[in-house]
Formats: C-alpha cells, sequence, structure tokens
C-alpha cells in the first residue's frame, strides 16, 4: 500500500504492479517489500548499484504513470 495525499486511506496498488514487466516489478518488490539495499538489489541482478538504483527510479516512474492513467479512467 502506499499513502494517497488526496486520499483518507491507503490505497492498494498491488494490480499496478502487477501490469509492469517482471523486471521492475521484482525490483519495486526487492526494495520496498524485501527492503533490499541498492547495493543488494544490484548484486541479485549482477548490475551495479548505480543501474539498480536508475531501475528503481523508471520502475516507480511507469507505476505512477499506470496509477494517473486509472485515476484518469474514473
Amino acid at each position: 500500500e502506499i499513502n494517497n495525499l488526496d486520499a483518507e486511506e491507503p490505497i492498494d496498488i498491488s494490480d499496478q504492479i502487477e501490469e509492469l514487466a517482471p523486471l521492475p516489478q521484482n525490483v519495486i518488490k526487492m526494495r520496498y517489500v524485501e527492503e533490499k539495499t541498492f547495493k543488494e538489489i544490484g548484486e541479485q541482478l549482477g548490475t551495479s548499484e548505480v543501474n539498480a538504483r536508475k531501475m528503481l527510479s523508471r520502475a516507480v516512474k511507469n507505476l505512477k504513470e499506470i496509477i494517473s492513467e486509472k485515476d484518469n479512467d474514473r
């Protein structure tokens, strides 16, 4: 769940996360569910800490776009 500043209650974004490609899904889950460091994420994915940060940034950007599209469809 993530807090939506415009809503009174947290919203469940698990369905929107499922709409992402597998790699961004995994990066988000590793960081926010498993609470891994960027170093740990990079090691697990065979990439650098910097690239792990970039992957998460892109994944979150894509997730925000998906959530925004869903809100606009309402």
